[in-house]
């Protein structure tokens, strides 16, 4: 018996346009499409599908704060990107927007007055989100009494009351 050591004709090597190879191309090709689809539709929403809403937002402060403690409240208050700067209202201030506001209730006006107002640092702020932990450190700081933030309307938004924690 002659046992050759000739290993025989070389083996057929399987040919890449099989059925079986172009659907497995084809699946892979339509998940990488899926995948970037799904990508650029989350970044289009991110962009452009929620509104740029504005913020007013009023820092109450006590009424035995100091000067110096009014002057690390007002240093705080760029870190919340101002639109057009930090205004403070005083009291004299505040009682003439008081009465402005409330002009068709001769009541109410009549049982306030100038000294019941609050000083208030007051400033608008504009983006997708209110940053509420850049307003946490400033909540923190000492003369604080209140803060408010108030977002404003914006083509079919509602305004609301920001609650940050």
């Amino acid at each position: 018996m002659d046992v050759s050591t000739d290993p025989g004709p070389p083996l057929a090597s399987p040919d890449p346009t099989t059925p079986r190879r172009r659907h497995l191309r084809l699946l892979l090709v339509v998940g990488i499409a899926a995948l970037a689809g799904a990508v650029a539709a989350t970044a289009l929403v991110l962009v452009f599908g929620q509104p740029k809403h504005q913020y007013n937002v009023t820092v109450f402060v006590a009424d035995d704060i100091t000067p110096e403690q009014k002057t690390a409240v007002k240093a705080a208050l760029p870190a919340l990107h101002p639109v057009n700067g930090v205004q403070f209202e005083d009291r004299a201030q505040a009682w003439k927007r008081f009465q402005q506001l409330f002009k068709d209730a001769p009541d109410l006006l009549a049982s306030s007055r100038a000294e019941y107002m609050p000083e208030s640092f007051r400033l608008e702020t504009t983006g997708r989100e209110f940053d509420c932990a850049a307003l946490a450190r400033v909540r923190r700081l000492p003369g604080v009494k209140e803060v408010q933030v108030v977002q404003r309307p914006v083509k079919g938004h509602t305004g609301a009351v920001v609650a940050c924690s």
